[in-house]
């Protein structure tokens, strides 16, 4: 049975795109927001690591892009909208 936020998220965009976007509207949503975080921030971490080591120039490129990547999804994460309905109706004037 879906919880009162599952239904409003639905409403609201007729779908879900992933398999995390479902497990962060969930009841166990804020917890599984942390663990992709610590996840992002681990993986970044040993990516620079290994950047900041020196890398050849081509592996240093691609891992700069995929340093940008893990970046760009922790972003995301830091400020996915809250599962509360009253943290996301500001979600609804937001500019694509």
């Amino acid at each position: 049975m879906e919880t009162e936020n599952e239904q409003a998220i639905d409403e609201e965009f007729g779908f879900r795109m992933t398999d995390l976007e479902e497990q962060l509207a969930g009841a166990n949503g804020e917890a599984v927001r942390m663990d992709v975080l610590k996840t992002l921030v681990e993986r970044g971490g040993k990516l620079k690591a290994d950047m900041d080591t020196g890398l050849p120039n081509n592996e240093y490129q691609t891992a700069a892009l995929a340093y940008r990547a893990l970046a760009a999804a922790h972003e995301i994460m830091v400020n996915f909208p809250a599962t509360n309905q009253s943290e996301r109706k500001g979600l609804n004037n937001a500019k694509c």
